[in-house]
């Protein structure tokens, strides 16, 4: 198969535990680009956490996509042109703040690099510290602008957060909402219409690419989507057991260069 695209999540399979990108991965990357491969960087993340990376793939040079919130948001690298989006409402966006707050876990938000949130505590520094984004504590959420708002995240201990989960998913906000595990500490909510595999059929229709020409990579709940829209689905050794199960190949780890890996044996 003469593959076209290849689309992988960030965290836990493009980058490192150190939050990097390999250099196999780098090198396998700017190479299959070179070839005529489209490379995505499909991610929760907020667009602005993912131009560096792109940077560092030459994505601008070879006409690359960031599909970013978790598939909210669609940026072309060449142009910089931001091609697609849905977020969601100001309502809905209370409605999950007011939701934390009762249930005393926490919040947190985007618009650009300000994160907002409820809370500064050991879960939302985390999403500081990998989109280097701006904490900034919620004094009155009602005279926040949130017109370029696409996701939000509540955040806490992994067994508290799946009971959340559970309760949200059986509950009046599923009729708008998508709730989707990217991290165990995270979970994260975007508009019902949206997730990464919605976006990326999208993107290939535009791109006149099939999906048997499609080549995804992911290693947690929130790629599930991802993985489902593809041709080929490849997981890293480090990937959550359900999508090791549902994948046509685990390769190496995230540290060792799972892209690079999926590049060597299966691009031409």
């Amino acid at each position: 198969m003469k593959y076209k695209l290849i689309a992988t999540d960030m965290d836990g399979t493009l980058l490192n535990s150190e939050v990097k990108v390999p250099e196999n991965n780098i090198r396998s990357i700017i190479d299959a680009q070179k070839k005529g491969i489209t490379f995505v960087l499909a991610s929760g993340r907020p667009s602005f956490a993912m131009r560096d990376t792109a940077k560092t793939l030459e994505m601008e040079k070879f006409g690359g996509y960031i599909v970013s919130f978790n598939g909210g948001e669609v940026i072309n690298c060449k142009t910089n042109e931001r091609i697609f989006n849905q977020g969601l409402t100001k309502e809905e966006i209370i409605a999950m703040y007011n939701y934390a707050q009762e249930n005393k876990i926490s919040f947190l938000t985007y618009n650009d690099d300000i994160l907002y949130t409820n809370s500064i505590d050991e879960y939302t520094k985390v999403e500081a510290e990998f989109t280097f984004g701006k904490l900034t504590i919620i004094e009155d959420i009602e005279k926040l602008d949130f017109t370029k708002t696409t996701k939000c995240m509540l955040l806490s201990d992994p067994d508290n957060l799946i009971k959340h989960e559970e309760i949200l998913k059986s509950s009046k906000y599923v009729e708008k909402l998508n709730f989707a595990r990217s991290m165990p500490i995270f979970l994260e909510v975007t508009n019902k219409d949206v997730d990464k595999g919605k976006t990326m059929a999208e993107l290939i229709k535009l791109l006149n690419i099939d999906k048997s020409e499609f080549i995804a990579a992911g290693d947690s709940y929130n790629d599930i989507p991802l993985l489902e829209s593809a041709g080929f689905k490849v997981a890293p050794s480090n990937a959550k057991d359900e999508i090791k199960e549902m994948v046509d190949y685990v390769g190496v780890s995230n540290n060792e260069g799972i892209i690079a890996d999926l590049i060597e044996k299966y691009v031409d």
